[in-house]
């Protein structure tokens, strides 16, 4: 049995998260993950490009005289956490249909 493709919307997905991964890395190697570590992007490597640009706007790239900072915590739960949110509904909606169809068959025989 061969699984379907990916969909555009699902290569996207996977290349956004792929690119906030990277960023991430980024400050976490540059060890700039507090106010005080602060550090510019020459320094981190990094590219002020859309990915990085959502991330600020997320609230986990952080802005300072000294450059910019990322938030570990901020991250988890925006970017990550919510990502396992979505598996665990589509598992329990899939246990459910299962659940229907073996009752509806039960029923019907």
């Amino acid at each position: 049995m061969t699984s379907a493709p990916p969909s555009t919307g699902q290569r996207i997905a996977t290349a956004l998260l792929a690119e906030r991964r990277r960023i991430a890395m980024g400050f976490r190697a540059a060890d700039a993950t507090s106010v005080a570590r602060a550090a510019p992007l020459k320094t981190l490597g990094l590219r002020h490009d859309a990915p990085f640009e959502d991330l600020i706007k997320l609230g986990v790239i952080q802005r300072t005289e000294g450059g910019f900072w990322f938030d570990e915590t901020k991250y988890e739960h925006t970017v990550e956490r919510p990502r396992f949110r979505v598996v665990g509904v589509a598992f329990v909606i899939g246990i459910l249909l299962l659940l229907i169809v073996a009752m509806i068959g039960v029923f019907t025989a």
